[in-house]
């Protein structure tokens, strides 16, 4: 079974529900897989979760470390997390205090992580220097590939493709497979939208929906690449929600 988990709005407790679901089935004796096939972190708003980066030295979601030691699994955590950009804060000096630089992720994004590749996004100069000194050490002894602003939606959208093969794989090698979406992304690729459950995380409450009711409301949205999750729900309109994630996972999940 595949369980889709994504949220509506950024930072309402996704990986929470993902970390209850994992230990529920794992505790039932189902052998469980999960995967987040993008993440973006922003090192400057997540100050904690960059100093783990730095910490272990690898470009991994801190959400994928939280989960990942719950799975107990033997996937790479390249493979649990094929996607992953690191976004430092712009030095405004730097870049004329062009202030719009502030309201773009891609201008603001300095590494891609593709599987085991890795890219740099030139010109490194627009960022704060104290943050891409820390970042440098990781890359000073890494194989890196350097590319231009422009060709960063490109590579992740190549990167979202690539992830696709993955989770198909880890679909067959596991009873249950959970994955969980970045940030509001409805669903954070193709295969992804094959789940069997989707689990809706808001402030404060948990719904569950049928994976095929979820895919044709997404298509009716218009089932972009970076749809928001809010434009699928206001479509779906579920119902019957919990406030208790573990609740939710007894009555919904563990008796399907």
């Amino acid at each position: 079974m595949l369980i889709l988990v994504v949220g509506v709005g950024q930072h309402v407790g996704k990986t929470k529900a993902v970390e209850e679901i994992v230990k529920a089935f794992r505790g039932e004796g189902f052998s469980v897989e999960f995967s987040k096939p993008l993440a973006t972190l922003n090192a400057f708003y997540h100050e904690k979760a960059f100093e783990r980066i730095l910490e272990i030295g690898e470009f991994v979601s801190h959400d994928v470390l939280r989960v990942s030691e719950l799975v107990k699994g033997e996937e790479k955590l390249e493979i649990l997390n094929p996607v992953f950009s690191l976004l430092l804060p712009i030095d405004l000096e730097a870049v004329d205090w062009n202030t719009t630089s502030l309201e773009s992720p891609v201008f603001q994004t300095a590494v891609v992580r593709i599987e085991e590749s890795i890219y740099v996004v030139e010109p490194l100069s627009r960022f704060v220097k104290s943050f891409l000194k820390r970042v440098e050490r990781i890359l000073r002894n890494r194989e890196i590939s350097k590319v231009e602003i422009e060709s960063v939606n490109d590579l992740l959208l190549s990167g979202r493709d690539a992830s696709n093969e993955i989770l198909k794989k880890l679909k067959r090698k596991s009873e249950i497979l959970v994955v969980e979406s970045s940030g509001n992304l409805a669903y954070p690729n193709e295969e992804s939208l094959e789940a069997d459950k989707v689990v809706i995380v808001t402030p404060g409450k948990y719904f569950v929906c049928d994976g095929e009711r979820y895919r044709k409301a997404a298509e009716i949205a218009g089932k972009l690449a970076y749809l928001r999750c809010e434009d699928v729900v206001e479509i779906l309109k579920p119902k019957k929600g919990y406030e208790n994630i573990k609740n939710l996972i007894k009555k919904e999940l563990l008796n399907h």
